[in-house]
């Protein structure tokens, strides 16, 4: 996606564009562990939490994906995604729920629509399962405000995007191969395997 791209412009600003990657590699996945540490803290103590990383890290640098190689889109998706999964989990627990959190969980949907949209399915049923419960709470003052600003966060991503691509005339460009040529792409990868 765009995003990526952007990254690895970004990066090839420098002289040694791969140290540069690196760094924001070892951020990226700091970012993951960290999150992930929090996540089992709600559950474990201390040392049992300590103990989950390596086994989470053997686990995602083992797995047969590119990951273990490093600069894939999934690598930097993993914090975005596991701090969604961290602020969903506060909600269920501990009917946490702050503007900032919607800011920052808006800003993740855009990041991951425009890094590689397909994670997306990775929000669905926690945003579901938050709607539903907030509703049935009779929540509807808090429902609305927190996807006014996630929706602010979703924006603030998406409208630099549109404004790079849209300057560039290319904003046909972007939909037709990012999305169109995508979605074709995949869908005749998929079929012609089974």
């Amino acid at each position: 996606g765009p995003i990526v791209y952007f990254v690895t412009a970004f990066c090839c600003l420098f002289p040694n564009p791969n140290i540069i990657m690196l760094i924001i590699q070892i951020i990226s996945m700091s970012l993951f562990f960290f999150f992930t540490y929090r996540i089992c803290r709600k559950h474990l103590n201390t040392f049992y939490s300590l103990c989950v990383l390596p086994i989470i890290a053997l686990a995602i640098f083992t797995c047969g994906t590119n990951i273990g190689y490093g600069s894939t889109v999934e690598e930097f998706c993993l914090p975005i995604l596991t701090y969604f999964l961290y602020c969903w989990l506060e909600f269920i627990f501990e009917k946490k729920s702050n503007l900032w959190r919607s800011f920052f969980i808006g800003l993740s949907v855009g990041i991951t629509l425009w890094s590689k949209y397909t994670l997306l399915y990775f929000f669905i049923a926690p945003i579901l399962i938050w709607l539903v419960i907030s509703l049935r709470d009779q929540q509807y003052r808090m429902v609305f405000l927190n996807l006014l600003i996630s929706l602010l966060g979703f924006i603030t991503i998406t409208i630099p995007i549109l404004t790079y691509f849209i300057a560039n005339h290319a904003i046909k460009d972007l939909f037709s191969v990012y999305f169109l040529i995508n979605i074709l792409h995949y869908t005749h990868f998929y079929l012609s395997l089974s």
